[in-house]
């Protein structure tokens, strides 16, 4: 597949890894970029970046609007609606003759089947990653290209998700703490979807997996000691119960303990059965086999994120 030029967005009216995304692809001159806005919605974009607005209910208002477009990249939310919502948008794409369709995934392997149990935004995605590859079966032009990228150490710093606390200074190890997974940052991601844009045929209708590192909460909380100057005050979560207990909890339904959703997403980082560690897990294909991308190492995630909190 050669590179995509025209380029459009979905999803990315947040700050998160969708921003970060809009950030890099509009600031590539390589691309040329739309951003696909719901009709109604309250999001504002940079100026430079031209906004298309789409009554997403209505098929053909949304092939109307990708006309000319070479690719879809959607960084939608991990509610049932956002992520379901890519179907119709990708139908639309396959009209208008769009190449590729980057689906929002930007975790750990939604193809594998076995982490479907352990919440509902990874049975969501795995769903939407199906849908996908029966329509690239069925239409030849059409492809799509699910996206890996494991933990986005400095996001999740600065939401508690690796159950450290850099204000505090505290650290709920998983278990022991020492098990390593793959690391990298919001923007190592989005350069990374940049990348596989401009990137060769091995992408086509599959999983590709990004590292940028591997690293323990030992790892991370000794670096956070060492540049911080403190001791963190250690507890300990048995990682296999804490899961089996927010299963349970979801059968009640995600409303009633919302949390429990991103359990399930902490394990597969946790727990030896996963492949939380693309590079040990022997996932393939990597990017970095195949693209130039830059080095990042646990000591500037670090000392970065310090610096920005």
């Amino acid at each position: 597949m050669s590179s995509l030029k025209n380029i459009a967005l979905w999803g990315v009216g947040g700050s998160n890894i969708g921003a970060e995304i809009l950030r890099t692809i509009s600031a590539d001159p390589a691309f040329k970029v739309i951003v696909l806005a719901r009709n109604g919605s309250k999001s504002s974009y940079p100026s430079n970046v031209k906004v298309v607005r789409v009554d997403d209910t209505s098929h053909a208002d949304l092939v109307k609007a990708l006309q000319g477009q070479d690719a879809v990249i959607s960084a939608v939310g991990s509610n049932a609606a956002a992520l379901n919502g890519q179907i119709p948008l990708a139908k639309a794409a396959v009209e208008a003759g769009v190449r590729l369709f980057i689906p929002t995934g930007y975790g750990f392997d939604n193809g594998d089947p076995k982490l479907d149990t352990l919440t509902p935004i990874f049975k969501r995605k795995h769903a939407v990653s199906r849908e996908l590859q029966a329509l690239a079966e069925t239409n030849p032009g059409f492809s799509w290209t699910g996206v890996a990228t494991g933990s986005w150490l400095d996001w999740g710093l600065g939401m508690g998700f690796m159950g450290v606390d850099p204000k505090a200074h505290t650290v709920a190890y998983w278990d022991e703490g020492t098990r390593a997974f793959t690391c990298v940052t919001m923007a190592y991601a989005a350069h990374g979807v940049a990348e596989i844009l401009k990137g060769p045929e091995v992408f086509r209708n599959g999983h590709v997996f990004m590292q940028a590192f591997a690293a323990s909460q030992r790892d991370v909380v000794a670096e956070l000691e060492k540049q911080q100057g403190v001791k963190y005050e250690a507890t300990t979560v048995d990682m296999g119960k804490r899961l089996d207990d927010a299963v349970e909890e979801l059968k009640k339904g995600e409303g009633a303990n919302p949390m429990a959703q991103f359990v399930g997403i902490q394990a597969v980082a946790a727990l030896p059965r996963f492949h939380g560690n693309f590079v040990k897990s022997g996932m393939r294909p990597m990017l970095e086999d195949h693209v130039e991308m830059p080095k990042v190492t646990l000591e500037e995630v670090v000392r970065e994120f310090l610096a920005s909190h």
